[in-house]
């Protein structure tokens, strides 16, 4: 296991989602707060999301879903470890939110506010602010385009005053500065319950297989995808599957499998796809952990 549920702080992604799923209180202080407005109720659209979903880097798994009783979505994610394009990353969560909503409307106008909310550990933008808030603009006019959409980062090593103070203390909790308001301990008593909580630990026991085994998948995908490669260069040679297996070091019935993929896009090579088809038939994680891929 990565971590103990003991070690687990309300600003590790599986936490966060465990105590805001359980307490929905706490939930609705905490998007006032961000918000700075009073929201008359909220609901989970699935409360159970945190205890189902697989980190898989297939699907998005979204740490906190609700809508309140206007039918405005929020996205609840917490950002703790380093992400190269946060900005990418909340466009993906932007859309799976919007086809979310569309399941449920008739039409395009009917597609309710959505804000896509990241509380993140470090300042993804550099410029010193607590919280970022952004929608699409027009660039000639500065109008926004109202397409009812919001993406706000809240960064807990912002420096600047401006914002209030119970923000700031949650702000400073998130960052490990301790409780300094009855929000922050009591968001801090329900981490301490979480860790307890049968079902919480059998959850988080799941979850962190679930894990180990995409990470894993991802190492073995990139082996098959340099194999793929080796295999597709000698085939231009010429070469038999029984040379080929002896100097990639694979077992034939491997590259046999290997190499009807590769006939079976013609022209099209791509050992990216091919490495992923292949790994789509015949992955198989040994009890091991050793052969991370079916020979």
């Amino acid at each position: 296991m990565s971590k103990p549920i003991e070690e687990l702080t309300f600003s590790d992604s599986f936490m966060f989602g465990a105590v805001l799923t359980r307490n929905l209180g706490l939930c609705k202080e905490i998007l006032e707060l961000i918000l700075d407005r009073r929201i008359s109720s909220i609901s989970f659209s699935n409360a159970e999301q945190y205890l189902e979903a697989a980190p898989d880097s297939k699907s998005v798994r979204l740490d906190v879903y609700l809508e309140d009783d206007t039918s405005k979505a929020y996205d609840f994610e917490m950002q703790a470890y380093d992400e190269p394009d946060i900005a990418a990353r909340s466009r993906y969560y932007q859309a799976n939110v919007d086809i979310n909503l569309m399941a449920k409307k008739e039409k395009y106008q009917d597609l309710p506010d959505s804000y896509i909310i990241f509380v993140c550990t470090k300042d993804y933008f550099n410029r010193g602010l607590c919280k970022y808030t952004y929608e699409n603009i027009c660039h000639e006019t500065g109008d926004p385009l109202n397409d009812r959409t919001k993406k706000i980062f809240l960064n807990a090593a912002g420096e600047d005053k401006t914002i209030s103070s119970g923000l700031r203390d949650f702000l400073d909790y998130i960052a490990g500065k301790g409780t300094h308001s009855d929000l922050t301990e009591r968001i801090d008593a329900a981490v301490a319950a979480a860790r307890k909580d049968r079902n919480v630990r059998m959850a988080y026991l799941s979850y962190d297989l679930a894990l180990q085994s995409s990470e894993d998948r991802g190492i073995a995908k990139g082996e098959i995808i340099s194999i793929v490669d080796q295999i597709w260069k000698k085939l231009k040679k010429n070469k038999p599957i029984s040379v080929i297996a002896d100097e990639t070091e694979t077992d034939e019935q491997q590259v046999e499998r290997i190499v009807e993929l590769i006939h079976s896009h013609g022209e099209d090579y791509d050992k990216k796809v091919i490495g992923s088809e292949y790994m789509e038939k015949y992955y198989m994680p040994s009890e091991e952990g050793k052969s991370r891929y079916h020979r």
